[in-house]
């Protein structure tokens, strides 16, 4: 049985704890950093977290598993980090807090199904806000049947919009420029979510995210059957 989750999911959990052991340690800790903060070689990638102080930087990821799309990742992530000497790179695996681990059960393909369809019948309808909203939810959900479903998994964790669509890009499942319009998409959604309900939400940011999760459930359609 899963637990259920609240907003602060296990990963924000996470972060809080290491931000507490790296300021105790004298680090300025930056959860969720934006792209301005980031060096250049990370620009792209993104982390979950970065931590200085003079003449070290350590920039954080929090992972959920060893299955193969995050140890992908993993490595062509620590890869980046070799030319640059002035930055480490550190891993922390969920598995390491159980104290603080919260699952969520990964949907099956007949609910994300049906969930993509309430998602086409909002935006039919031209509850444009509702609809955008909920085909996020369901890109989100795709996401994790996506990744971690093919190893089997029955949970997965909570991710960030911006790991989503980092992971997406790696993978080569998104292009660079369909990464580019989901990263603006982000944007509105986590400012319509914390309750900008007059953030501007266009027919066609409906039309690419639902582009994106159901080419990921016939993708995975195709290398389950």
């Amino acid at each position: 049985m899963s637990a259920k989750l609240d907003f602060f999911d296990s990963e924000q959990a996470i972060l809080r704890r290491l931000q507490r052991e790296y300021e105790e340690k004298g680090y300025e800790f930056v959860a969720q950093p934006s792209r301005s903060l980031l060096p250049e070689f990370l620009e792209r990638r993104g982390v979950d977290a970065i931590a200085f102080k003079p003449y070290t930087n350590v920039a954080i990821e929090v992972v959920h598993s060893s299955g193969r799309s995050h140890s992908k990742r993993l490595q062509e992530l620590a890869k980046s980090f070799e030319s640059q000497p002035e930055w480490t790179f550190k891993t922390y695996y969920v598995s390491d807090f159980p104290d603080l681990l919260e699952e969520l059960e990964i949907s099956d393909l007949d609910l994300l199904r049906s969930a993509v369809d309430t998602a086409r019948n909002l935006r039919s309808a031209e509850f444009i806000q509702a609809a955008f909203a909920w085909a996020w939810i369901v890109f989100e959900a795709t996401y994790q049947k996506y990744t971690a479903g093919f190893e089997g998994a029955r949970h997965a964790r909570v991710t960030s919009p911006t790991k989503i669509i980092s992971t997406l890009e790696e993978m080569g499942e998104i292009s660079y420029t369909s990464a580019r319009h989901l990263r603006v998409i982000a944007n509105k959604r986590n400012a319509l979510f914390h309750g900008a309900l007059n953030t501007s939400i266009r027919n066609e940011d409906i039309d690419r995210l639902m582009s994106v999760l159901e080419t990921m459930l016939r993708q995975f359609e195709r290398e389950t059957q």
